[in-house]
C-alpha cells in the first residue's frame, strides 16, 4: 500500500523558553493534600516512555487502511502490517524521530530504544533531568498507607517539537489494579484429581455464581471445538497456534495442568515470561 505523506514537523531551533503544556498527562490522585514533597533530584527515573504523534495525514491515512484491511472487496484485506513496516506508513519520519532524540539527549537522557512502530521513544534519567527537561516537579505521594511518586503538573515541551510530541506514559508510579472479585473456593484433591466445588452459590438477592466446565463454555459461546456438543462443522484444537496472555502477576502452572487434568484436556507446557 502506498505509504502516506510525513512532512517534517519538527519547527525550527529549539528555544526552550517557548513552551506547551502536555495536558492530561498528570495523575488525578497526585492531588496536594497526599503531597509529601519533592523528590531527590538524583532519584532515577527509568523507562519513561515519551508518545509521538502521527501527522493529519498519516491518521486520515491509518484509518483509511484499517477499514480496508477488514473490507472483503478490498486489495488490502487481510494484509496487515508488519512492525517495521507499519512504523514506516504512520509512524514518525526520520528527520523528527533524530530531532526528538536529540533534543532528549542534550538534557542528560539515555535513549534506550524507538519503538518499531515509530510511535514511542523509551528513554531514562533522574527526577532532576525530568523537571529541567518537562519543566514539572516529582513528588512524593502518600495514599492509603503507600507511597508513590509522580508530577505534580503537567509537563511542558518546546514548541518547536509539540507537533511530534504527544505526551509522556508515564511521570507516575502508579499502577493499575485488578478489578475482578474472587468467587468460592473449590477443593482440589491431588489423589483422586477431582476438583469439588459448589456449582451454584448465592441468593436471589445478591445473585448466584455459575460455575462452568469448558464443555459449557464452548457450547455457550458456540466454539468450533471438539467441546461443543451442537458443533455442526469443523472442529479446531489450537494445534501449532501460540497466544500471549499479558497479566498483573505471575501465575502458578501447577494450577493450569490441575484444572486441563481434571476435565481432560491436552496439556500444553505455557511459557511464563
Amino acid at each position: 500500500m502506498p505509504h502516506p505523506f510525513s512532512p517534517v514537523r519538527a519547527a525550527g531551533p529549539i528555544d526552550e523558553s517557548s513552551l506547551v503544556a502536555l495536558s492530561g498527562n498528570t495523575h488525578p490522585l497526585a492531588q496536594a493534600k497526599f503531597d509529601r514533597g519533592p523528590a531527590p533530584v538524583s532519584m532515577p527515573a527509568d523507562r519513561l516512555v515519551l508518545v509521538l504523534a502521527r501527522s493529519t495525514e498519516q491518521e486520515a491515512g491509518l484509518q483509511t487502511y484499517l477499514e480496508s484491511v477488514q473490507d472483503a472487496n478490498s486489495p488490502n484485506y487481510h494484509k496487515f502490517l508488519s512492525p517495521e513496516e507499519f512504523g514506516k506508513s504512520f509512524g514518525v519520519g526520520d528527520s523528527d524521530l533524530q530531532a526528538v532524540q536529540t533534543w532528549l539527549t542534550g538534557h542528560g537522557f539515555t535513549v534506550n530504544k524507538v519503538a518499531k512502530g515509530r510511535m514511542a521513544i523509551e528513554f531514562s534519567g533522574t527526577a532532576g533531568q525530568v523537571q529541567s527537561a518537562f519543566h514539572t516537579s516529582i513528588h512524593s505521594y502518600a495514599i492509603n498507607g503507600e507511597q508513590y511518586w509522580a508530577n505534580a503538573a503537567d509537563p511542558q515541551i518546546t514548541t518547536a517539537l509539540a507537533s511530534v510530541v504527544a505526551g509522556l506514559a508515564s511521570l507516575n508510579s502508579f499502577k493499575p489494579r485488578a478489578q475482578y472479585i474472587l468467587g468460592p473456593s473449590g477443593a482440589y484433591d491431588a489423589k483422586t484429581h477431582i476438583i469439588t466445588p459448589t456449582y451454584t452459590a448465592g441468593n436471589t438477592e445478591n445473585g448466584y455464581y455459575i460455575f462452568l466446565v469448558p464443555a459449557d463454555a464452548a457450547t455457550i459461546y458456540n466454539t468450533p471445538t471438539a467441546l461443543n456438543a451442537n458443533l455442526s462443522g469443523t472442529a479446531y484444537n489450537g494445534a501449532g497456534v501460540t497466544i500471549g496472555i499479558a497479566g498483573d502477576s505471575s501465575i502458578d502452572l501447577t494450577q493450569n495442568a490441575n484444572y486441563r487434568s481434571t476435565f481432560g484436556l491436552a496439556t500444553p507446557t505455557p511459557l511464563r515470561l
